[in-house]
């Protein structure tokens, strides 16, 4: 058995896919080659602590088990009722991340709502359950506020989809591209009020620039008289050496 010291084992924290981090586990461990009783000891290392409390519910010493015996209890679990609350509550309070983009908030929360509402009766459930999350866990409070009134049929792919777009469209519309008179108007008040900031900021800016450059000339002016009067005090002048001649006699 060798260890790659490039990459480590997948780790598994509750709400995660139990079956996406078996296939990348059972990858790591055969690429070094590792035995059942590594493999075990790595699974031990690398799951969340919550969970192995979780699996060790109505069994005991999860450490006194297999590698096998654990991947089938944790399959088990994954699908039990109290594992099913747990990933739906975190759905509920799932938030957009601040430096998270829409599409990959959207991606997450369908990966979640798939593992919270697997069973196919649930769809319905499950679509209005990713509606009111989506709208709740949306960062740009406005676009969530348009997208519950124009959305009426609450449906979570048409939602998601504006919201996905979003991350493809530029932060600012030009007024041309808006619909209804309604709507450019407003946006033309709202630029009308950005550019009257902007020029009162400009305005404020000047008069402070032109009281630095005041109080500059006035230091520099009394900076010169006083170097200007120094200059001529009797003090600060040279000392005069006389030097006397004297003429010898010639013989």
């Amino acid at each position: 058995m060798s260890f790659n010291l490039s990459m480590s084992p997948p780790y598994f924290k509750c709400g995660d896919n139990f079956n996406t981090f078996l296939m990348l586990f059972n990858s790591y461990c055969a690429s070094v080659k590792a035995t059942d009783d590594v493999k075990r000891h790595l699974f031990l290392t690398h799951v969340d602590k919550d969970y192995l409390w979780d699996l060790s519910k109505g069994t005991g010493d999860v450490y006194q088990l297999s590698f096998e015996e654990l991947v089938t209890k944790a399959e088990a679990w994954g699908n039990s009722h109290a594992n099913l609350a747990t990933l739906r509550n975190e759905l509920l309070d799932r938030a957009q991340g601040p430096q998270e983009g829409g599409r990959a908030f959207v991606y997450a929360l369908q990966s979640l709502g798939e593992r919270a509402y697997p069973a196919e009766v649930e769809a319905a459930i499950k679509n209005e359950v990713l509606f009111l999350a989506l709208l709740r866990g949306l960062r740009d409070r406005q676009l969530a506020a348009s997208l519950g009134r124009e959305i009426v049929q609450r449906d979570f792919c048409t939602a998601a989809s504006r919201v996905a777009d979003m991350d493809a469209r530029p932060h600012i519309l030009p007024v041309t591209t808006l619909q209804g008179p309604t709507e450019r108007q407003e946006v033309k008040e709202m630029l009308s009020k950005m550019g009257e900031h902007l020029q009162q900021s400009v305005c404020m800016l000047r008069c402070e620039l032109n009281e630095v450059r005041a109080e500059v000339a006035r230091i520099c002016y009394q900076d010169h008289r006083l170097t200007a009067y120094d200059r001529h005090r009797p003090a600060f002048r040279p000392a005069r050496t006389h030097h006397k001649i004297s003429v010898e006699p010639e013989w």
